[in-house]
């Protein structure tokens, strides 16, 4: 099994880097991880509305969402439907802004 760590400045790089992988005959049975902030993966948009510009404000909310016992986070509330997201997500390479459509569907 050989890995591979690829690190980018920009979401862009990681998205063409993705798609060039997607071209090669490799494509099709490579696994990749995207990793990304809270700003950029959050798919609660209501949180997301609330806090447009905060990276630091989004990951303080989602934490307090996650260790709340009265209201939690609507997307994190089926352990089903997140197992379901991850799984979707290492079926093909995906990029971060993939990742995030995933996230919100």
């Amino acid at each position: 099994l050989r890995k591979i760590f690829y690190a980018a400045r920009t979401h862009s790089q990681l998205s063409q880097f993705v798609g060039e992988l997607r071209r090669t005959r490799w494509g099709s049975n490579v696994r990749v991880v995207a990793l990304g902030g809270r700003q950029v993966l959050c798919g609660n948009k209501e949180l997301r509305r609330k806090l447009p510009n905060s990276e630091a404000a989004i990951s303080e909310a989602c934490l307090d969402l996650q260790k709340s016992k009265t209201i939690s986070c609507p997307l994190l509330a089926s352990r089903e439907a997140t197992s379901t997201l991850a799984l979707h997500m290492l079926a093909q390479p995906c990029d971060i802004e993939d990742a995030a459509r995933l996230g919100e569907a």
